[in-house]
């Protein structure tokens, strides 16, 4: 437990920075969190009888592989920012979801081919090359939260839910003249009256809508205690058979409420500078 808070201290982004400033830096941000976390989660989840030093070497090389594809999944992006061309984006969200399923496979101390997931809103969709049933759906319910939360306070944006693979609401009111958009966990909602700058104000939020999935490397983290779990007790494996508990999401949550502790400002914090960065800039 000692090692996961040290982990969790030291990758949480919540010191302030000069943020990312050309992709050399961004790749390199991306790759240390990946290779940092697959390499310590290795050896938290390693067995008995395994090498810890190997396990790290591996866990730290799979995941800084991991961390490559993430940061590429997010410059994909930002050509959607640049051309508006919705062609971008599935093959962004892919990208991201593989990079983040390979770190999450080093954290687990698994080869990175052996588990792969997706996530459409509260939907989780997983592949498990060892599982007799490779394909599992199950809902998470902090993600189902925000996804209700779109409804109540928006209308549903069909189009644009299907063409970027997240749920993406308008907005019933503009609230203020400075509200633009704004995530709700991992569903976006935007203002009715950027409609003309869309393609950027969408490309921050789908940043956000990423770093909130890179914290579910987190859960692997404890992958051994969960399959503990799951083996033990009855009533957790008829729970895990149906909800994907993203817990993580406190992880996420802290990287704001720690900056703003420290007296950061919102504009300048770590999250916002990096969703800055892959808007496209005359």
């Amino acid at each position: 437990m000692k090692k996961i808070v040290l982990l969790l201290f030291f990758c949480n982004p919540f010191i302030n920075s000069n943020g990312q400033q050309n992709d050399s830096q961004a790749a390199v941000y991306n790759v240390v969190i990946g290779s940092v976390i697959g390499g310590i989660g290795s050896i938290i989840n390693k067995k008995k009888d395994e090498n810890a030093l190997e396990r790290f070497a591996k866990g730290s090389v799979q995941g800084a592989l991991g961390g490559y594809v993430v940061f590429e999944s997010k410059r994909i992006l930002r050509s959607y920012s640049k051309t508006n061309s919705v062609g971008y984006i599935w093959p962004s969200k892919i990208l991201n979801s593989a990079g983040n399923s390979m770190i999450q496979n080093a954290a687990a101390n698994r080869n990175f081919w052996e588990k792969w997931s997706i996530n459409i809103g509260f939907n989780h969709i997983e592949y498990d090359y060892k599982k007799e049933k490779k394909i599992s759906y199950r809902i998470m319910p902090i993600a189902l939260i925000g996804t209700v939360d779109g409804f109540i306070n928006g209308n549903i944006d069909i189009n644009r839910t299907l063409t970027h693979g997240q749920f993406i609401f308008k907005s019933k009111s503009n609230i203020n003249n400075n509200y633009k958009a704004s995530t709700l966990i991992n569903a976006v909602s935007y203002s009715p009256m950027q409609e003309n700058e869309l393609n950027n104000i969408l490309t921050h939020e789908i940043i956000h809508v990423y770093q909130y999935e890179g914290t579910f490397i987190f859960k692997s983290l404890l992958n051994k205690k969960e399959i503990y779990w799951s083996e033990t007790s009855k009533l957790y494996r008829k729970y895990e058979g149906i909800f994907y508990f993203d817990y993580n999401y406190l992880v996420h949550a802290s990287t704001v409420g720690v900056q703003n502790l420290f007296g950061i400002p919102l504009h300048n914090q770590i999250q916002e500078r990096e969703a800055s960065y892959y808007e496209f800039k005359n």
